[in-house]
């Protein structure tokens, strides 16, 4: 509801625009991790603590992504940990809330290009599929054994270096 209008308005946008607002992100995920340094870890809330508000600031937040450079997970993740969600389950929920918008997406480009399918195309999104997959297992694991706080600035860093290569490039 929020992101396919903004994908449609926003389908102009420059790349440098893009690797800008990548930098923007990757210092708000630093400073949302700063913020867990200091979140109350007695008040933590799991996903049958979720709330309607919950849900639709998620929602925004994943609907908000479709801008060039903003992180979908990120941005996910972030609105519930602010919420005070517990960071596995907010990485849980954000990697489900993936599969609808990755639909939609799918759906949108299928409409622009009259669902042409081909064989390579089924093999790369059954690749794709596959290494989304481990990915989430790998991200999942390395969340549950460091520090959450330096895991999201890590992240953070990391972003933010890859939209300094963006714009300088």
């Amino acid at each position: 509801v929020v992101g396919a209008p903004l994908l449609i308005a926003l389908e102009e946008i420059s790349v440098r625009l893009g690797g800008v607002t990548m930098g923007f992100v990757g210092s708000m995920m630093i400073v949302t991790g700063g913020l867990q340094f200091f979140r109350d870890k007695t008040n933590v809330r799991g996903r049958d603590d979720l709330t309607k508000i919950d849900g639709v600031l998620a929602g925004l937040a994943q609907g908000i992504a479709v801008i060039p450079g903003l992180s979908r997970s990120g941005l996910t993740v972030a609105a519930l940990l602010l919420r005070g969600l517990d960071r596995r389950e907010a990485l849980f929920l954000s990697f489900l809330m993936s599969i609808p918008a990755s639909l939609g997406v799918s759906f949108i480009i299928g409409l622009d290009s009259d669902f042409y399918v081909t064989k390579e195309m089924l093999i790369g999104a059954s690749l794709a599929f596959i290494t989304g997959l481990a990915s989430i297992r790998v991200l999942m694991a390395i969340a549950a054994r460091i520090n959450f706080s330096v895991f999201v600035i890590i992240v953070g860093i990391v972003i933010i270096s890859g939209a300094v290569w963006d714009v300088l490039m």
